[in-house]
């Protein structure tokens, strides 16, 4: 998906999406992942569609999977992590993409 690809290369234009950026970092409720730290970073949309891109940061070395985080997408297109092993301490990144709301 190129959505995703120019998120993650931080190439997004704000001529072409509407991008939110999250000051402070909206913290995820510990009691949904009580092993890592999980925070907004940006909101980012297009027609059809709404990236969220999280930090996450491991409280201890842990392997992931996309699906653990399904619960943060209502209606889901894509999950993607830029690893599935995690080290303690270290911030990865972690992108979700819901479909836009609207007739289906």
């Amino acid at each position: 998906m190129k959505f995703l690809k120019m998120a993650y290369m931080d190439e997004l234009s704000t001529d072409i999406f509407s991008i939110e950026e999250v000051n402070g970092d909206a913290v995820v409720p510990e009691t949904r992942f009580s092993s890592m730290e999980l925070r907004l970073r940006r909101v980012v949309r297009t027609e059809g569609f709404v990236l969220k891109e999280y930090r996450v940061i491991p409280g201890e070395d842990i392997e992931v999977r996309e699906a653990d985080f399904m619960l943060l997408v209502e209606r889901p297109a894509a999950v993607a992590l830029d690893s599935t092993v995690m080290k303690r301490g270290l911030e990865y990144r972690l992108f979700v993409i819901d479909q836009a709301p609207g007739p289906r």
